[in-house]
């Protein structure tokens, strides 16, 4: 029943996450098979806003949104 229950829990988290990430201009999403995190194409958005990188974008939302990424080119 734990399994179940945790199984759910991240289901359902990646799926918030990826309906938030859906919504933002520019932003495209997969939904991975078998995990509960993201791998978003923010390339269009980028373009869009004249930031210069992943990692400038990484930057940019942790200090004026407070929200931690990890830039797709660290993989």
């Amino acid at each position: 029943p734990a399994l179940g229950e945790m199984r759910a829990a991240f289901a359902s988290r990646r799926d918030a996450m990826i309906g938030a990430l859906n919504q933002a201009p520019g932003v495209r999403t997969v939904t991975p098979d078998g995990a509960f995190y993201v791998f978003a194409d923010v390339s269009a958005a980028l373009t869009r806003t004249g930031i210069a990188s992943d990692l400038e974008l990484a930057t940019w939302l942790l200090e004026e949104k407070l929200v931690a990424t990890v830039p797709g080119s660290a993989f």
